[in-house]
């Protein structure tokens, strides 16, 4: 009979996502916004829709703020105002949730990844340089990307 294997050690559980800190003090403000929101069953474009747009837009010291159903769809939006489509070349970084490549490949386009500054996470300028310059090359006023022809678009 062969020895019995050791059991695996208890490691701790580490949340995905944790806001329970956040959301404790703000309990009440939020299952109030949520009970008039529903009492109004005014779910899109409503006046909570509107308030919460114009309070964005002010923050963000911008003329419109502009409420969507999902991240996922705020970068859909944003690349359709790019008019990124099919065969373009969208240059981005796999740090990042997978609805990030998903919005680009959803346009026909195709996502490049880059490096990310380390102290940031945030996209690094050298790292793009360095993908521009190595996979892309000028062709007729915009850059082609050399193996597949894509015009580099965002």
């Amino acid at each position: 009979m062969p020895p019995a294997e050791p059991s695996p050690p208890d490691f701790p559980s580490v949340p995905l996502l944790d806001l329970s800190r956040q959301y404790a003090p703000l309990e009440t403000e939020i299952l109030t916004a949520i009970e008039r929101v529903c009492r109004t069953q005014r779910f899109i474009l409503g006046e909570s829709v509107k308030l919460l747009e114009e309070r964005v837009a002010d923050y963000c010291q911008c003329r419109f703020g502009i409420g969507m159903s999902s991240g996922s769809d705020a970068l859909l939006a944003a690349l359709m105002a790019l008019g990124v489509g099919p065969g373009d070349v969208v240059i981005t970084t796999p740090y990042t949730v997978f609805s990030t490549a998903g919005a680009i490949v959803r346009l026909g386009a195709r996502p490049v990844f880059s490096d990310i500054e380390a102290d940031s996470f945030n996209l690094s300028v050298k790292a793009v340089r360095a993908v521009i310059d190595k996979e892309f090359h000028p062709q007729g006023g915009v850059l082609r990307n050399r193996r597949t022809g894509g015009q580099l678009k965002v």
